[in-house]
C-alpha cells in the first residue's frame, strides 16, 4: 500500500512540474509571438503614416509646381497672384504663405500680413544664401527645415527653382536663364503632428527624420522623446523633391510585456491536470498557424506577390491557354551591399528596388521570388520590341540615384539589373519551360554585364 501511495503521488507531482514548465514555456512563446505580431502591426502602421506624409508633401510640392506653371504661362509675375495664393491656401490649410522671388528676391507674398520680414534677397541673406544657391544651381526642388520662421513657429520651406528661356518657356540649362523661386511654407505642427499624433495614442514612440539636401545628413524633425529611437524600431520612408524622410516607431514599453510570475504559478496549478490536452491543442494550433502562413501569397518584406502567387497566376493562364510573357531580373552586386552594410541595409535596398520595379512595369504585376530575384508577368500577345522597351524602362528607373541610410552613414548608389524574358507559347509550351528560358536569358545578361564591367575595370 505504501508503494501504491508513492506511485499515486508521483503522477500529480510530475503533472504539476510539467504544468509549471509548460506554462512558463507558453508564457515565453506568448511573449515572442506578441513581439512578432506587434512588430508586424507596427510596420504596417508605420507604412500607412509614411504614405499619408508622402501624400501631404506631394500636395505642397504640387502647389509649388502650380506657381511655376502660372509664372510660365504669364511669362513672369501673374497679376492675379493674390487670388492664386488664396486658392492654394484654401486647398492646403497647412500652407502658411505663398511667395514668388524673381532673381531670388522675395517680392510677392500671400498673405502679406505677418510675413513682411520674409521680403529679403535670398542670395544675400545669411540664413538662406547657401540653400538658395544650391537650389538654383542644381535645379532640384528643396524641402528646407523644419526651421524657426521669422514670424514665429516652425515650418518647412519648399523652394521650386524656375528657369525661363527667352520665349518664357520653362527650361533648365544653366543658372543664366534662372528666373527665380516659387516658395511654399508649410506649418510643421499641422503637417506632422496631425499625421503622427495618433501614434502616441496607440502607444507608440516615434522619431521622424529628414535629410539636409546640401549634406545628405539626416536630422530630426519630430520625436516623442526628443532623441532617436533604439535600433529595434521599425521604419519606413519616402523621397520627394531631392529630400528623404524616414519614420521610426516602436511601442513605448517594448515589443512584449513582462510575464507575471505569480499568475504563471497560479495558472500552472490550474492547468496541470489538463497538460496533455493543452499540449495536443498547442500542436494543432501551431500546425494551423504554419498552414496559414504557408497559404500567404504576399512577400512580407516588399509587399509584392511572392513565388507562390506567380505560380498560381501562371496556372490560371495555362488553364485558359492565355498568351503571356515573363521577365526575370535580379540585382547585380546585391551580396556586396549585404556584406558591407548589413541585412537591414539590404532590406532597405530590396524595398526601394521593388518599388521602382513595380512603378516601371505598371500595370503589369511584379513578384519577388526570393532574395534579390524578381519577376514580372505580362499578360497578352506582345512582340519582342515591347519586351525590350519594358526592360529599358526598368533599367532607366533602377539607374536613378538612391541614398541608402546605413550605420556607416548615407551611401549614394545606383542599381544595376540583369534581365531576361520569355513568351508563351513562342518560347515554351508550358510555364516551367517559359520560366527556364527567361531565367537562362537573365543569367546570360548577367554574364555579359560582368564581362563588360571587368573589361572597363581593366581599361581604367
Amino acid at each position: 500500500m505504501h508503494y501504491l501511495r508513492k506511485k499515486q503521488m508521483i503522477l500529480p507531482l510530475m503533472v504539476l512540474i510539467l504544468g509549471i514548465a509548460a506554462t512558463v514555456f507558453l508564457g515565453y512563446e506568448s511573449y515572442r509571438y506578441q513581439a512578432k505580431t506587434l512588430r508586424h502591426d507596427a510596420y504596417a502602421e508605420c507604412k500607412a503614416k509614411v504614405g499619408r506624409l508622402e501624400n501631404e508633401m506631394n500636395s505642397y510640392l504640387q502647389a509649388a509646381d502650380a506657381l511655376e506653371l502660372v509664372v510660365e504661362d504669364r511669362m513672369g509675375i501673374p497679376r492675379d497672384f493674390h487670388t492664386i495664393g488664396e486658392r492654394l491656401r484654401e486647398e492646403n490649410p497647412a500652407i502658411t504663405s505663398i511667395q514668388l522671388a524673381p532673381d531670388g528676391v522675395v517680392s510677392y507674398i500671400y498673405p502679406i500680413k505677418g510675413h513682411v520680414s520674409d521680403m529679403v534677397d535670398l542670395f544675400k541673406d545669411n540664413d538662406w544664401k547657401k540653400i538658395a544657391e544650391y537650389t538654383r544651381d542644381t535645379g532640384e526642388t528643396t524641402f528646407e527645415g523644419p526651421v524657426e520662421l521669422r514670424q514665429g513657429g516652425t515650418g518647412i520651406i519648399i523652394r521650386n527653382p524656375i528657369y525661363l528661356d527667352q520665349k518664357g518657356r520653362a527650361e533648365f540649362e544653366t543658372k543664366h536663364n534662372f528666373w527665380g523661386f516659387a516658395i511654399v511654407t508649410v506649418d510643421v505642427p499641422l503637417v506632422f503632428h496631425d499625421a503622427l499624433s495618433s501614434l502616441k495614442d496607440m502607444g507608440y514612440d516615434y522619431y521622424l527624420e529628414k535629410n539636409d539636401p546640401k549634406t545628405d545628413q539626416m536630422k530630426m524633425v519630430l520625436s516623442t522623446r526628443g532623441i532617436g529611437l533604439e535600433e529595434d524600431a521599425v521604419s519606413s520612408g519616402f523621397q520627394i523633391g531631392g529630400c528623404a524622410f524616414r519614420l521610426y516607431i516602436r511601442p513605448e514599453h517594448g515589443w512584449g510585456q513582462k510575464v507575471n510570475i505569480r499568475a504563471v504559478v497560479i495558472l500552472s496549478v490550474v492547468l496541470s491536470l489538463l497538460l496533455s490536452i493543452l499540449c495536443a491543442l498547442l500542436l494543432i494550433l501551431k500546425d494551423v498557424a504554419v498552414r496559414f502562413r504557408n497559404l500567404s501569397f504576399t512577400d512580407a518584406l516588399t509587399g509584392l506577390d511572392n513565388r507562390r502567387g506567380l505560380l498560381e497566376e501562371l496556372e490560371r493562364c495555362q488553364r485558359s491557354d492565355a498568351k503571356y510573357g515573363i521577365l526575370f531580373l535580379d540585382l547585380n552586386h546585391f551580396k556586396e551591399i549585404n556584406d558591407t552594410y548589413g541585412h537591414d541595409a539590404g532590406d532597405a535596398v530590396l524595398l526601394e528596388a521593388s518599388r521602382r520595379i513595380a512603378d516601371a512595369v505598371a500595370p503589369d504585376r511584379a513578384y519577388r521570388l526570393g532574395g534579390d530575384e524578381f519577376a514580372i508577368l505580362v499578360k497578352g500577345d506582345y512582340t519582342e520590341g515591347v519586351y525590350e522597351r519594358k526592360m529599358a524602362r526598368i533599367r532607366s528607373n533602377m539607374k536613378k540615384s538612391y541614398t541608402l541610410s546605413t550605420d556607416q552613414g548615407n551611401v549614394r548608389m545606383q542599381f544595376s539589373t540583369s534581365i531576361g524574358y520569355a513568351r508563351y507559347p513562342a518560347d515554351g509550351a508550358d510555364a516551367d519551360t517559359v520560366m527556364d528560358v527567361a531565367d537562362g536569358r537573365m543569367y546570360e545578361n548577367k554574364i555579359e554585364i560582368h564581362e563588360r564591367e571587368a573589361k572597363e575595370k581593366a581599361e581604367e
